[in-house]
């Protein structure tokens, strides 16, 4: 769970940065890895769950600091 946190953490501070450079900073195998990761988590892939999580209003106001999804 600490390994998926820092991959939402790292996204929202960078997010230009592609999934597999994601998933090497983060401590992950390769690229699929987080990709399972992602799914047990939060039932969507990474791509799927960070389009969600933008159209949030927390994200839209501005009162986002960590994951709203990440609960799911």
């Amino acid at each position: 769970m600490t390994r998926f946190d820092k991959t939402v953490k790292l996204k929202n501070a960078q997010p230009d940065t592609d999934w597999l450079t994601i998933a090497v900073q983060c401590g992950y195998y390769d690229y699929q890895h987080l990709v399972r990761d992602y799914k047990d988590f939060t039932g969507l892939t990474p791509t799927s769950y960070f389009q969600l999580d933008v159209k949030a209003p927390e994200s839209v106001f501005g009162l986002h600091e960590e994951s709203t999804l990440h609960s799911r």
